[in-house]
């Protein structure tokens, strides 16, 4: 089952355009030197929901985790998530996807990680779930293969968030919970946005992202503003080696190269905002 709460925050691609969101877009992908070209239509849902998370401030957003849980978190992150990430980008090798279950003391996490192009094929990222396996509870992570390597890295360190999430809160597994292509709907949904600031914790390091925190807003998680392409530049030069996306690629489609800059925006506002809130 997909967490679903009312009144989630997604893109409405027939709202009207101001020019200026489509400017700051023109500048983003000028200042990240990304090419722009794309069939008609192609771009729409994408770039509306490009559009949400660049205008969005994510230090107000209705799932944004409290202080409380959010230490917790950093505290899970640095001593059971981090000194394993190398795990990340290894799950072709079942030795290193095994580990997985030997990280956590909450139970077993199972990863079945494969391509899949069919039917909805790459607007599956992965998903988890609770199950009973030879008798024993366990936590099953899939992943969808057929992304690029550090797209795949955030949907493991995203489930793995549902796992904590559940684990720390007393509560059940979903019986499915989604990595969808809609990250603006996420900030509406505590459980959702908890599991994405595993990545973006794990993905920016706070030494490394203070420089990069400026006097103003978009610098802590708020609206991007005209300085956001810079601090943006900043932030991809930065992020963990096991997340980085190469977005310049020419295996990417026009579309997916937005959707995967908006995944990386994404977690640098979420980062950004954790660091003002909480002070980590």
């Amino acid at each position: 089952m997909i967490l679903s709460l009312p009144n989630p925050i997604e893109p409405d691609e027939d709202a009207p355009i101001d020019p200026g969101e489509d400017a700051l877009i023109e500048r983003l992908l000028d200042g990240l030197n990304l090419p722009a070209t794309a069939t008609p239509g192609e771009y729409d849902h994408p770039m509306a929901d490009l559009r949400t998370v660049l205008a969005a401030d994510y230090r107000e957003a209705p799932g944004f985790p409290s202080n409380s849980l959010t230490h917790e978190l950093i505290r899970v992150v640095e001593n059971l998530i981090t000194p394993y990430r190398h795990i990340w980008r290894c799950w072709q090798d079942r030795q290193n996807v095994h580990q997985m279950s030997k990280v956590f003391r909450w139970g077993d996490v199972v990863v079945n990680a494969q391509p899949y192009m069919q039917d909805t094929g790459l607007s599956l990222w992965g998903f988890s779930c609770a199950a009973k396996l030879d008798s024993r509870n366990k936590f099953v992570i899939y992943l969808n293969t057929a992304h690029d390597p550090g797209a795949v890295a955030a949907t493991i360190g995203h489930e793995l968030g549902h796992y904590v999430y559940n684990a720390i809160g007393g509560g059940t597994c979903a019986e499915q919970a989604a990595m969808g292509n809609i990250f603006a709907a996420h900030l509406a949904q505590e459980e959702e946005l908890f599991s994405d600031a595993v990545v973006a914790l794990s993905a920016y390091s706070y030494p490394r992202l203070k420089p990069i925190l400026g006097p103003n807003s978009s610098g802590r998680g708020g609206p991007a503003d005209a300085d956001f392409a810079g601090q943006m530049r900043a932030a991809l030069s930065t992020i963990d080696p096991q997340y980085r996306i190469d977005l310049r690629s020419d295996n990417l489609t026009a579309s997916w190269r937005i959707r995967y800059l908006t995944l990386m925006i994404h977690f640098f506002k979420l980062r950004c905002a954790l660091a003002d809130a909480a002070g980590i």
